[in-house]
């Protein structure tokens, strides 16, 4: 016999002979735990890989249509403020901001609004009233007439670097194509759009710029031009262009807008009572001085004018007392 021959050793039958004997049952045992082992070791290294990969989504500057729309289960609707000059935004936007977590507004935003609160109050008893925040020291384009920017007057070019992701409640002066930011945002917007009363609205509008309306003009039209400011803040295109719901609100009821605004928004931990300051440039406004209201005809005249040249007074004379009423069906659903 060859020394090189392979002979098996005794401990080798021996090994063979225990396999073999062993019982079905018990090798379909070992098997699965092999198979079982293989399964937790291939799981936990595709989680490894989705972590990563979650990771490297999160740290990119710009987010994804994906992240947003995963976002958007937390945060079903996002709310905006339509801020039309002479209807109370700046107190509102103020109110909201002291209030709630994640208002982003041009008057102010959630997140230092308690502090800039402090110090609007500490500025106006100290002796540096012009550079009491780092916004203040920022130059407004019409700075003789509007002063200077202040975390309670947000740069606009600011507001779009700090993005709107983290809003559920956003408010601005922009013109109404601003809300075109939010075309294709991955769940719904809807804008409020605060209402107020034509000649009411109009004659605001003529104390602020320091104007009086003469009620002894017969070109009335005149007298409105001279009175009206700018507004391309709100337009019926932001029905006809962008796919958002349009709700609307009397512009004076500020507690019952933030009271109900309570079941929609995070409030805020610390809360702060805002102390209203005016914006009127002039001195304040003496309504029983005004002419228009002494006057009927003109009175209908001037309405007349106002609900067909304008927009915003169409929609509002159609939505006010509507199902598209904000407080109108606040009451409905009690």
């Amino acid at each position: 016999m060859s020394l090189t021959s392979p002979l098996p050793l005794n401990g080798d039958k021996e090994d063979e002979n225990k396999d073999r004997s062993k019982h079905p049952s018990q090798r379909i045992i070992s098997t699965a735990s092999t198979i079982a082992l293989a399964m937790s070791f291939l799981y936990f290294a595709s989680g490894l890989i989705a972590w990563k990969q979650s990771w490297k989504q999160a740290s990119q500057p710009h987010r994804s249509s994906s992240f947003l729309k995963e976002q958007a289960t937390k945060t079903p609707v996002l709310y905006g403020h339509v801020h039309v000059a002479k209807t109370g935004g700046t107190t509102l936007n103020r109110k909201m901001a002291l209030h709630f977590e994640h208002v982003c507004g041009h008057k102010g935003y959630s997140y230092d609004a308690f502090r800039a609160d402090v110090r609007y109050h500490a500025k106006n008893r100290g002796p540096d009233p012009d550079h009491y925040d780092l916004y203040s020291r920022r130059k407004h384009p019409n700075e003789e007439k509007y002063g200077l920017y202040s975390r309670d007057r947000v740069p606009f070019d600011i507001m779009d670097e700090i993005g709107y992701e983290d809003c559920d409640w956003v408010s601005t002066e922009a013109s109404w194509d601003f809300w075109g930011t939010f075309r294709n945002w991955p769940f719904p917007v809807e804008l409020h759009v605060p209402c107020r009363e034509p000649i009411d609205f109009l004659l605001s509008q003529c104390n602020h710029k320091g104007e009086e309306f003469d009620c002894q003009n017969p070109d009335v039209e005149a007298e409105i031009t001279k009175c009206s400011l700018k507004n391309d803040r709100f337009s019926l295109q932001l029905q006809s262009e962008f796919d958002f719901s349009l709700k609307c609100f009397d512009y004076s009821q500020f507690d019952e807008y933030t009271a109900l605004m309570e079941g929609h928004l995070t409030q805020r931990r610390y809360k702060l009572e805002y102390a209203f300051r005016s914006n009127n440039m002039i001195a304040p406004r003496k309504k029983k001085e005004e002419c228009l209201w002494n006057n009927p005809d003109l009175l209908k005249t001037v309405n007349s004018y106002l609900q067909r040249t304008s927009d915003y007074h169409e929609f509002c004379n159609k939505c006010m007392g509507s199902h598209d009423d904000l407080f109108v069906a606040a009451s409905m659903q009690q």
